[in-house]
């Protein structure tokens, strides 16, 4: 079990069975099951938090890389038209 409370040292808040027997808390204890799901579900919140960056961030980098590439198109365009016209 597991102990939530503040006051005790980390290393301290991890109870054997013969701990939990003599244990007088009103902090709240859950089990290795639900903090083992509880540290998933927090590091898929993590990891969805961080795809959405980088997939956010893809798209403006896709997106000016577009532009970039259209802009040097357009001035390639132009400039074989000064040549074409001289």
């Amino acid at each position: 079990m597991i102990l939530f409370d503040k006051k005790i040292k980390m290393e301290e808040r991890l109870l054997c069975a013969h701990s939990l027997e003599n244990i007088e808390q009103n902090s709240k204890i859950i089990g290795f099951k639900k903090a083992l799901k509880m540290i998933e579900e927090k590091q898929q919140s993590k990891l969805n938090n961080i795809q959405g960056f980088i997939k956010t961030n893809q798209e403006i980098v896709d997106n000016q890389s577009t532009k970039f590439i259209n802009q040097n198109q357009t001035q390639l365009i132009f400039r074989q038209i000064v040549i074409f016209f001289d």
